[in-house]
């Protein structure tokens, strides 16, 4: 006889499940400073210590993760515009599954050792970010 309820074979916790920062800081670590695809984030973290990620999930730690930093972003932003002299460079880097229009911006001041770095597609999606 069916009664028509679903049955897991591994029980289904009741609370929910959110990653660890170990996860989340390799990601960010892995996606910008190693610049690793998602492909390759992906392969890293099943082989090593068989944890399965998605695209969706990396996407949305990233962008968690800048959320994070936007306040620090924002606050060495005006820092180097109050500055007696800043410096705006700009030069093409590649982002991933782009192929052209790719930019990398860097803004420092004379002052201070701060800089601000600033990873894009084109100018006109970052010139409101400097």
């Amino acid at each position: 006889m069916r009664c028509k309820e679903r049955k897991a074979s591994i029980p289904i916790p009741a609370h929910a499940v959110t990653l660890g920062a170990n996860v989340k800081q390799f990601v960010s670590f892995g996606t910008v400073i190693l610049r690793l695809s998602y492909e390759q984030i992906k392969g890293f973290l099943s082989g090593t210590v068989r944890f399965s990620l998605s695209d969706g999930e990396i996407a949305n730690i990233l962008v968690n993760e800048a959320n994070l930093l936007r306040p620090e972003f924002e606050r060495l932003k005006e820092s180097i515009r109050q500055q007696i002299g800043a410096h705006y460079d700009e030069t093409t880097w590649p982002v991933q599954k782009e192929t052209q229009g790719n930019h990398a911006w860097v803004m420092t001041g004379t002052e201070h050792q701060e800089a601000v770095f600033l990873l894009g597609r084109t100018r006109v999606i970052q010139n409101n970010g400097f």
